[in-house]
């Protein structure tokens, strides 16, 4: 928990230049507490998701059987639709990876971009499926 919360500060960091330049992609594996957070900001597009997909894939398999996936679309402005091969892509290497629980942070229902529709084709049934309004949420529940 301490991990994902130290993140979260880095990433909204105050900028002393006024600038508000956050990583598009952000990936980050605790293998301590077997949580893969990944941050989506701004606007994603194809080419920056598949730029970093096999540091994604990476940190995937780092990871244990049973590990849990925070995705937090929260300062998420805009994604390219051609990202969903990329994303199916992502979802597909967690389920043969053995994921347990998939935590979504979607607080616009409208920037949901399908995540919804493409985990039933990508994760087991058995996986947990939840979506929080907020990252602290999410976080009270990756705690408890």
């Amino acid at each position: 928990m301490q991990a994902l919360d130290s993140f979260c500060r880095r990433v909204v960091s105050f900028c002393p230049f006024e600038c508000d330049f956050i990583p598009m992609i952000h990936v980050e594996a605790d293998k301590s507490s077997q949580v893969l957070k990944l941050t989506y900001s701004g606007h994603v597009s194809e080419k920056e998701l598949e730029d970093h997909l096999g540091t994604i894939k990476s940190l995937i398999e780092t990871m244990e059987p049973g590990f849990r996936f925070l995705t937090d679309l929260g300062m998420l402005k805009l994604m390219d639709p051609s990202c969903a091969f990329s994303i199916g892509e992502i979802m597909q290497a967690a389920n043969e990876r053995g994921v347990a629980e998939v935590l979504r942070v979607v607080p616009d229902a409208q920037k949901d971009i399908g995540l919804m529709v493409m985990s039933r084709f990508h994760y087991d049934h058995a996986v947990r499926l939840t979506t929080y309004e907020t990252l602290e949420e999410a976080l009270r529940s990756l705690a408890s």
